[in-house]
């Protein structure tokens, strides 16, 4: 059973940072923000800016393209990776949902509610230290994490953007993804705070209420 309770924290894990992560990436108040905290609407101007926004958000829902943006073609190739990242980030949302979903059945089929819920906590407990580890990180060098992701994810060099000629790192700037890892990773651990509070909540009803046909 305890692999069983593994497998489950690996799981709610993962799922937990995957919502948060496409969640965040619609957020569209988080990105008129720091538009505005970054000057990007003083530089570029406050219409291009939502223009173009528009824009790129609709072509990562597939509404769209960026043959109207004011992007160069190294710009829309970029773009057209991360695009990639993003719906691989999707689907693995909705695996990991469906699969949590089926796990979770199992258990419920199972009445073995003791281990769905220290896999839960478990998750929980994984998903906050990596999280406040990530945090720590991030605070004490975050552009050598940021590098690092970016040659973690990418396979060409069309990352690497020039402020006087790309104005897609002036939209976004590292502070913003600075920003946005942090709002992210908040998230992350909200949810898996909240989590184990559900958790822990169900675990000492159960043990209360002492039913004979749970497998506690």
């Amino acid at each position: 059973m305890r692999t069983l309770s593994f497998l489950l924290a690996v799981i709610v894990t993962l799922t937990i940072v995957f919502v948060s992560l496409n969640v965040h990436i619609y957020n569209e108040d988080f990105y008129f923000s720091e538009f505005e905290k970054n000057g990007v609407y003083d530089e570029i101007g406050k219409e291009q800016v939502l223009e173009n926004y528009d824009l790129l958000m609709g072509y990562f829902k597939n509404e769209n393209n960026l043959k109207d943006s004011f992007f160069n073609e190294k710009e829309k190739w970029h773009m057209k990776d991360v695009k990639n990242l993003i719906l691989r980030a999707k689907y693995l949302l909705y695996a990991l949902t469906f699969i949590l979903a089926l796990t979770l059945l199992y258990f419920l089929i199972r009445k073995d509610f003791r281990t769905a819920l220290n896999g839960m906590i478990y998750g929980g407990i994984a998903t906050a230290a990596i999280i406040g580890l990530m945090l720590a990180i991030a605070s004490i060098n975050f552009p050598v994490m940021f590098l690092q992701f970016h040659f973690a994810f990418f396979t060409n060099e069309l990352w690497q953007l020039n402020p006087e000629t790309d104005k897609l790192i002036v939209m976004f700037p590292e502070e913003f993804f600075y920003d946005s890892f942090g709002e992210i990773f908040i998230n992350s651990l909200i949810i898996a705070i909240l989590n184990l509070i559900v958790a822990f909540a169900l675990k000492h009803y159960i043990a209360y209420k002492k039913r004979g046909d749970i497998n506690w």
